[in-house]
């Protein structure tokens, strides 16, 4: 065996990457880098943001955004200078219109110059502080103490002028019987009232006790 052959086997055996130190350190250094920047992403939260699948946004959802009222309770007075006032359970404002007003389980008082008192009643309403109009449906029922009970599914109040208006069929209860109808004007401060199309009436006879009473 030469020397030669003698200083190779002392030698240990190398790896190839071992004679090439400046293209290691490079890729260690990438590395790092890499690593680092890892890091930083995670701890920044932008990490999941760049992963994560692009999304197609998502339509605007304005009931979010409505102003909600457990109670409300809306005043004021009327043409004639006579106070009304309706109350819901909860309120929902129009973020787009402020002026409208969701109702939810309405009730309410409109009175008359001479005293009377109008009630009314619906399971859903909206209210128009601009126009100060009532839009009640569900359930709608007025009453005119001592004067008639009128159900319908629909009706439009003007709070101004105590006028209702409705294209539904209503049944208006009498002392001295029904009357249905197609719809219903109430004017002139809930003086007139006034049944539309197909109109039927139904009298009752009165009892005994009744015409005592008379």
């Amino acid at each position: 065996m030469n020397a030669t052959s003698q200083h190779s086997l002392d030698q240990p055996v190398r790896p190839p990457w071992y004679t090439r130190p400046i293209v290691v350190m490079n890729w260690l250094a990438l590395a790092l880098t890499i690593g680092l920047l890892v890091t930083f992403l995670i701890q920044a939260g932008m990490l999941e943001t760049i992963m994560a699948p692009r999304q197609a946004a998502q339509p605007k959802d304005v009931t979010q955004e409505k102003v909600i009222v457990k109670t409300s309770s809306v005043n004021g007075y009327d043409g004639e200078e006579q106070p009304y006032q309706i109350d819901a359970a909860a309120a929902a404002q129009d973020p787009d219109r402020p002026n409208i007003i969701g109702l939810d389980k309405v009730t309410g008082q409109l009175r008359k110059a001479s005293g009377q008192v109008f009630t009314i009643a619906a399971d859903n309403g909206i209210y128009d502080s601009r126009t100060r109009t009532l839009d009640l449906k569900d359930n709608v029922v007025i009453v005119s103490q001592d004067r008639f009970v009128a159900k319908m599914p629909t009706a439009r109040i003007t709070l101004e002028n105590k006028e209702l208006f409705t294209d539904d069929y209503v049944v208006v209860t009498l002392k001295t019987g029904d009357i249905t109808a197609n719809g219903l004007r109430i004017t002139d401060n809930g003086k007139n009232i006034t049944f539309l199309n197909r109109v039927k009436a139904k009298l009752r006879q009165a009892s005994a006790k009744e015409n005592k009473q008379q």
